[in-house]
């Protein structure tokens, strides 16, 4: 996005001339980004230099081995369930009140909010937002 108009090139879809336009000028509203984008794209910069590109090839590899595991298994299955996020989801043994196990909702809960805090704790100490 950095080099160029901000849309693109490489995309094998559809190319909208209006949007191309409208996105070329996104030097002169850069304040107008949100911070995730700021971030986004100035390590995308970081990464083309550093890297050459050897990643983004990497990435395009799998893309197309990735589609073709997606397409066998879609002629199989007309629905793939998987996970949202790339962890275990945290175990939960309280129901209604009622303990089992030693694990409780409370004590995930205090976990999971000293495992924020000390996130938030060490952004602050290294000057980042959390």
């Amino acid at each position: 996005m950095m080099l160029g108009n901000g849309y693109g090139f490489n995309w094998k879809g559809l190319y909208v001339t209006s949007l191309v336009d409208a996105h070329s000028a996104w030097r002169e509203r850069a304040d107008e980004l949100s911070e995730t984008l700021k971030t986004t794209i100035l390590f995308g910069k970081y990464a083309l230099d550093k890297y050459r590109g050897h990643y983004y090839a990497k990435a395009q590899n799998l893309a197309r081995k990735l589609g073709a595991a997606y397409d066998t298994a879609l002629a199989k299955y007309d629905l793939l369930l998987m996970p949202t996020l790339p962890l275990r989801a945290t175990k939960l043994l309280l129901v209604m009140g009622v303990h089992g196990g030693g694990d409780t909702l409370n004590d995930t809960a205090n976990g999971m909010n000293t495992d924020a805090h000390n996130a938030q704790m060490a952004c602050a100490l290294a000057g980042t937002p959390a």
